[in-house]
C-alpha cells in the first residue's frame, strides 16, 4: 500500500489517505490538493500554502498543476539539471557561502528567469556521503561479480539459465551502477552449452551524482525569496 501524508511548516499532520500498492504516487497528488481544498481544518490553518514537494511527485504535469492551481512550491528537480549548470558547478563563481548545522558549508547560487527560480546547491557535507557511496557499491558489485566468475571458472555453476539468474539478482542489488557494466557469457569450446566464464566490458557513463557530488537544483516559483530563503525552505 501507498501513504500519502501531507504535513505542515511544524510537522503536524494535517492529511493523509490510504492508497493501492500499485498506484503511481505522482497522479495522487491531483487528488490530495482537492480533498485539502475540501477540509475545513486545512483551510484555517493556511489559505494558500506552498507545496514543498519529494521530487519522486514532481513531474512536468504536476508542476503545471500547481501552477495553475496558483500555488506556490519548492522541488528538487527531477530531470538531470545539474549537467545543465556544468560549468557553475565547476567554478562555483558567483555562489555565496552559508553554513548549517547539519549540512556544513553550503554554496548557494539563485539563478531567475521568466516566473521561476532555481538555486544551485554544492554541499560538502553530501558530497562526501555521495563519494563514498559510488566508491563502496562499485567494489562491492565488481567484488560479487568477480566471486560469480570464479565460481562458474571452477565449474561450480556452469548453466546458462542459473547464470543469468544471478547476474539479475547482481543487477537489482546494484541498479545503476551494474548498468555501467555489460556482462556476457563465454561458452566452452569443447561443450558449448557449459558456459566456462564471463566477458566484463566497462561501459561507464558518468552518473550526475558521480560527476558532481553534492550538487542538486532547487526549482521555485517563490522567486521573491533569496537562495538561504529558498533551501531553508
Amino acid at each position: 500500500m501507498t501513504l500519502a501524508l501531507v504535513i505542515d511548516q511544524d510537522g503536524f499532520p494535517v492529511f493523509s489517505k490510504i492508497y493501492s500498492g500499485n498506484q503511481s504516487e505522482p497522479l495522487t497528488l491531483q487528488e490530495v490538493l482537492a480533498e485539502l481544498k475540501d477540509s475545513e481544518d486545512f483551510i484555517d490553518r493556511c489559505a494558500t500554502p506552498a507545496i514543498v514537494m519529494d521530487r519522486g511527485i514532481a513531474t512536468k504535469d504536476n508542476i503545471l498543476l500547481l501552477e495553475q492551481e496558483g500555488y506556490k512550491y519548492f522541488v528538487i528537480e527531477r530531470r538531470n539539471s545539474v549537467k545543465e549548470f556544468a560549468q557553475e558547478f565547476k567554478s562555483l563563481a558567483g555562489f555565496s557561502e552559508s553554513k548549517d548545522k547539519h549540512q556544513g558549508k553550503l554554496y548557494l547560487k539563485k539563478i531567475v528567469s521568466d516566473t521561476k527560480a532555481r538555486v544551485l546547491v554544492y554541499s560538502e557535507a553530501r558530497a562526501i556521503k555521495e563519494r563514498g557511496i559510488t566508491t563502496r557499491w562499485e567494489k562491492n558489485f565488481l567484488e560479487d561479480i568477480k566471486r560469480l566468475n570464479d565460481s562458474i571458472q571452477k565449474g561450480n555453476i556452469s548453466t546458462a539459465d542459473k547464470i543469468w539468474v544471478k547476474i539479475g539478482w547482481l543487477k537489482e542489488k546494484y541498479g545503476s551502477t551494474a548498468a555501467n557494466y555489460e556482462i556476457q557469457l563465454q561458452p566452452s569450446n569443447s561443450a558449448p552449452q557449459r558456459i566456462e566464464s564471463l566477458i566484463i566490458t566497462d561501459r561507464h557513463k558518468k552518473s550526475c551524482k558521480a560527476e558532481f557530488p553534492g550538487c542538486y537544483v532547487i526549482e521555485t516559483n517563490h522567486t521573491d525569496f533569496s537562495a538561504e530563503e529558498i533551501w531553508k525552505v
